[in-house]
């Protein structure tokens, strides 16, 4: 069976937002005359209910308001993989409305980065089992200084989030550390070549191929 790819995309800066009669959530927004409201549904990449076999590889997404990456409802097969993830205001990645019916999606090898302290590291809807979320390692996460990450488990405080998320089972081979960054406040997300990420398996993402023609192959 085929798979649907998103590959080699530079996403930043997505706010979105609604021309509703009222502001729906997930929203933090302002009012513009009462019709046009932000933010809303500002994801970086965001697969909507149901998404099958799709492989997110080799994007770099940066600066999105409610995370990176969007994933929800009867998920299943989903593969997302050596992606570079920077600043979600809110949070970084987000698992919101994952049913029971949500199989096999793995979160591997990635690089997450966020600077603010009150942001998450990941906002879920409901605690993921290992049927939804079949694997999350071998990832490098960047948290503020002095600050673990946070994830919000209904069983767990902030500050021991993460720790009970590893012992549910992920991240047991992740890294917590500077990734490396060429130079951030130019925009360049190249890594250095010390960088940890790749003890992981992580390949270097070519930023050539970022942009229109670089799913020619």
């Amino acid at each position: 069976m085929l798979r649907n790819i998103i590959r080699y995309n530079l996403v930043r800066d997505v706010v979105g937002c609604g021309a509703y009669g009222r502001p729906t959530q997930p929203t933090a927004g302002t009012a513009a005359r009462g019709k046009i409201w932000t933010p809303y549904y500002g994801w970086g990449i965001y697969l909507d209910w149901n998404p099958v076999r799709t492989t997110v590889y080799g994007n770099i997404v940066v600066g999105n308001t409610l995370g990176g990456i969007m994933m929800l409802g009867d998920a299943k097969d989903n593969v997302i993989e050596n992606n570079i993830f920077v600043d979600g205001s809110q949070s970084q990645i987000c698992y919101l409305s994952m049913s029971d019916k949500a199989r096999g999606n793995r979160f591997v090898r990635n690089i997450v980065a966020y600077t603010d302290p009150g942001a998450l590291l990941i906002r879920i809807g409901r605690r993921p089992d290992r049927r939804s979320l079949a694997e999350s390692d071998c990832n490098l996460f960047f948290p503020p200084p002095g600050r673990d990450p946070r994830i919000d488990l209904p069983e767990a405080a902030p500050e021991d989030s993460f720790a009970k998320w590893r012992q549910i089972g992920y991240e047991t081979r992740s890294i917590i550390g500077d990734p490396q960054f060429v130079d951030t406040v130019n925009g360049d997300y190249r890594l250095k070549p010390d960088s940890p990420a790749y003890e992981l398996g992580f390949q270097a993402i070519d930023v050539d191929r970022i942009g229109p023609g670089s799913l020619a192959e």
